[in-house]
């Protein structure tokens, strides 16, 4: 079933298997920073997208792993078609996801003519509905074609047998949709308006804008250098993917098991190591220190240690006592009455009882 991986299937599957968790636990790690830490989200709302989607897309990728079936060469038809829709769904949607990145970026540096909140609610929405128009295609087509959903040797996951679909449907799908936001935050050069923008610029929608474009900012080098390290990674996988349809040496089909596994751990290294998740993490390492340092925190385990006679120390209780003495017997009508003064060996406090004791001799 898997000649073609290698002398030993199992320990491959069993590796990139594990890489891929690594890098799920690594993308859950970066999602629960980035949703502690709004200055984070706020500063960056696609990067948790991208930790989600990225996150959600490798779970279809085992779905046979983890039902036992990898080894199956017909595994279950209902099993095997939700898992192709899923796989072509997600594939769809990261190439649209990296290109969203790109405009976010364009948008945030001001070169992109429209609101930043208006492009950010668009760029957010196209990879999901990207990934509802695949999947459901993809779902719709095997099952009225269900002798071409296979698991094929060699392949860790049930394959759709239409390479025209597969290959041409997210093209049609990615061109479109970037279509569609292109035609609706047109960008502005230092040349002059682009012919589209001329015909558009007749609105009433880019008049309004027009009066609020601002100059463009400069554009944040960090992470234009994630994102583009993103899409490089994005169009290596399509590469070698394209390779694996043509081409079935044992090199091409190694090397892509053991990149598609890699995928989410460079990934969320790639995007997830901001400076905003640094700080959020100092902030959070400088509250736990506090915790820690508290005086009320501190009390309470100094409360709990042994005292040198064997018991646990606990804090004494100070009485101040006045006593007064009356001595009968010194005269017929004197009566000498002479308080003590309490002992100054332990200071008193404002909130300590105090008992009167009288003694008569």
């Amino acid at each position: 079933m898997y000649s073609g991986l290698s002398g030993q299937p199992a320990a491959l599957i069993n590796a990139t298997l594990a890489l891929t968790t690594v890098g799920q636990f690594a993308l859950a790690f970066f999602i629960a920073t980035f949703v502690l830490s709004w200055g984070g989200y706020k500063r960056s709302p696609l990067v948790i997208h991208l930790f989600i989607i990225t996150l959600f897309s490798t779970l279809p990728q085992y779905f046979l792993v983890y039902a036992g079936e990898i080894y199956n060469p017909t595994p279950p038809t209902a099993l095997c078609a939700t898992q192709t829709a899923l796989l072509g769904g997600a594939q769809c949607t990261l190439a649209v996801l990296s290109l969203s990145l790109v405009i976010d970026l364009l948008a945030e540096a001001r070169s992109i003519l429209g609101r930043l909140a208006t492009i950010r609610r668009v760029l957010v929405a196209a990879p999901y509905i990207t990934f509802v128009l695949m999947s459901s295609g993809v779902a719709a087509y095997g099952a009225t074609h269900p002798e071409q959903v296979k698991h094929m040797p060699n392949e860790l996951a049930c394959t759709l047998q239409n390479h025209t679909l597969v290959r041409l449907g997210p093209l049609a799908i990615d061109a479109s949709i970037q279509l569609d936001i292109g035609l609706r935050f047109v960008q502005k050069s230092h040349s002059g308006w682009t012919a589209i923008a001329i015909v558009h610029s007749f609105t009433t929608r880019t008049r309004k804008y027009q009066q609020q474009f601002c100059a463009p900012d400069a554009l944040d080098y960090a992470q234009a250098a994630r994102i583009v390290g993103f899409t490089c990674l994005q169009t290596l996988l399509l590469i070698i993917d394209v390779l694996r349809t043509y081409s079935s040496t044992d090199s091409v089909l190694a090397a892509s098991v053991i990149l598609h596994a890699l995928a989410p751990l460079l990934i969320a290294l790639m995007s997830g190591l901001t400076s905003e998740t640094i700080q959020s993490w100092r902030r959070a390492t400088t509250v736990l220190h506090w915790f820690v340092r508290r005086p009320g925190h501190a009390m309470t385990q100094q409360s709990g240690k042994a005292s040198p006679l064997g018991r646990a120390a606990t804090p004494a209780l100070v009485v101040n006592i006045d006593i007064d003495v009356t001595v009968d017997g010194l005269g017929d009508h004197d009566e000498l009455r002479e308080p003590c003064k309490p002992l100054d060996l332990i200071p008193s406090r404002p909130d300590t009882p105090h008992y009167h004791t009288q003694a008569r001799f």
